[in-house]
């Protein structure tokens, strides 16, 4: 005898779930320690649901290195790695975007004080490029006054979008391409 399951979870199957993403607002929060294993937890965690969503494709998208950056940045720089310290991680998921948003406990910095990593003197140091790809990846990013908190934004788009996007040379906002080069690695 064969039995049809009537239950919520049989009638959610993911091709359900296309007609109810008009509705969607699922808000995520994590309030991690300064620690990278955290780090891959919660990366791994947000992708995840992003991808089953369907809203934003992570394989094309790109916003693991993105999320990666903003939080390794918040760890590194932000909290001095000081495991007593937090990291607040809020993602926001709509229909029409998602919003992710990390804040350290650390004093800030000045987003006009990065040296540009596309400097002929500053190319080749092996770090200081994360601000940039963030930029690059995500459609929307806004650092707080205190320079501790990132919003980045992502909307959804087709994989022909993406594709195109991806072919793009790296462009730089304005205040990144007149600075000096400096050791930001510390």
């Amino acid at each position: 005898m064969t039995e049809t399951s009537h239950s919520p979870q049989a009638k959610g199957s993911k091709s359900n779930i296309k007609k109810v993403l008009p509705f969607l607002r699922e808000k995520i929060e994590f309030v991690i320690p300064s620690k990278i294993e955290w780090m891959h937890e919660v990366l791994s965690y947000l992708i995840e649901r992003t991808a089953h969503l369907g809203i934003i494709k992570p394989s094309t998208s790109n916003i693991f290195v993105a999320l990666d950056e903003a939080i390794a940045n918040a760890i590194k720089h932000g909290n001095k790695s000081d495991p007593n310290k937090r990291i607040h991680i809020t993602a926001e998921i709509t229909a029409e975007q998602a919003t992710f948003t990390i804040t350290d406990e650390g004093d800030g910095f000045d987003l006009n004080s990065l040296p540009n990593p596309t400097d002929p003197d500053y190319i080749m140091r092996p770090c200081g490029r994360g601000v940039m790809l963030i930029y690059h990846i995500m459609d929307e990013v806004r650092y707080n006054t205190r320079g501790n908190q990132i919003v980045m934004v992502k909307l959804p788009e087709t994989d022909e979008e993406a594709q195109t996007r991806n072919a793009k040379q790296n462009v730089l906002p304005e205040n990144l391409q007149r600075k000096d080069p400096s050791d930001c690695c510390d």
